[in-house]
C-alpha cells in the first residue's frame, strides 16, 4: 500500500493563496485595459443620464399636450356665445402646437366633433376621414371618428352613404354605445325611401335596447313609419 502524501503547514504557507492570485492578476488586467474600463464606465453613465433626460424630455412634451388638450376645451365651454368661425379658429391654432400622438389624435377628433356641431359638415366629414386614413390609432378613437363620418354624411342628406357609413360602426368591433348609429341608419334608411329596412331597425332597436333613455324617439318614428307602410 502507497504511503500517503503528508502536506505540512510549511508548505501550505509558501504556495500562493488562490483568492491573491487572483485579485493580482484581475489588478494587472483592469491596470493593463484600464482606458477601455474607463471608456466604458463614462459611456454607461452618460447613456442612462441621456436615457433619463430623454424620458424626461417626452413626459414634459406629453404634459404640455394634455394641457394644450385641455385648453382646447375650455375654448369650446366658454366659446357658446362668441361667433363659431372665432372659436375654430382658436382650437385649429391649439391642435397645431401639439406634438405628441396620442394627445393630437384626441384634439383632431375633438376639432372635427366640433365642425360638426357648428354645422360645418363638409370640413368634419374631411377630418373625419383624414384621421380614418392614418393607420395605427386607438381602436377608440377609430370608432368616434367612423361614427362622426357617418353623422357629417348624413346631415348632408348623403342618405346612401351614411346608411354604409352607419353599418360599418355596427359592424366594427368597439367600446362604443350604438343606440345613436342604429338610429342614424334607421333615419337614414327612412330618408332613401326604405321604409321597410328602416322599420326593422326600428324594431331591433326596441330588442337591444329596451332600457335606454331615449327609446321614445325610436317609438315616435317606428308609429310614423308604420302609419305609412
Amino acid at each position: 500500500m502507497a504511503a500517503e502524501h503528508r502536506v505540512t503547514r510549511k508548505q501550505l504557507l509558501k504556495e500562493p493563496d488562490a483568492f491573491q492570485v487572483f485579485s493580482a492578476r484581475f489588478m494587472a488586467g483592469l491596470m493593463k485595459y484600464r482606458a477601455w474600463w474607463i471608456t466604458a464606465l463614462v459611456l454607461l453613465i452618460l447613456g442612462g443620464a441621456g436615457y433619463g433626460f430623454y424620458q424626461n424630455y417626452l413626459n414634459q412634451k406629453a404634459l404640455k399636450s394634455e394641457q394644450l388638450y385641455f385648453e382646447m376645451t375650455r375654448i369650446l365651454e366658454q366659446g357658446r356665445q362668441q361667433p363659431p368661425e372665432k372659436v375654430l379658429e382658436q382650437l385649429k391654432a391649439k391642435l397645431q402646437e401639439i406634438e405628441t400622438s396620442e394627445q393630437k389624435t384626441r384634439a383632431r377628433l375633438l376639432l372635427a366633433d366640433s365642425l360638426y356641431q357648428y354645422g360645418k359638415y363638409q370640413e368634419a366629414l374631411q377630418a373625419y376621414e383624414e384621421l380614418l386614413a392614418e393607420g395605427g390609432i386607438d381602436p377608440l378613437y377609430r370608432a368616434f371618428a367612423l361614427q362622426g363620418r357617418a353623422h357629417a354624411l348624413e346631415s348632408q342628406k348623403n342618405f346612401k352613404k351614411a346608411i354604409q357609413a352607419y353599418k360599418t360602426v355596427i359592424d366594427s368591433p368597439g367600446s362604443i354605445p350604438l343606440f345613436y348609429s342604429y338610429l342614424g341608419l334607421a333615419r337614414s334608411y327612412a330618408q332613401s325611401g326604405d321604409t321597410q329596412n328602416a322599420v326593422l331597425v326600428l324594431r331591433d332597436m326596441k330588442t337591444k335596447f329596451p332600457e335606454h333613455g331615449d327609446l321614445a324617439q325610436v317609438d315616435t318614428l317606428l308609429k310614423r313609419l308604420e302609419a305609412q307602410s
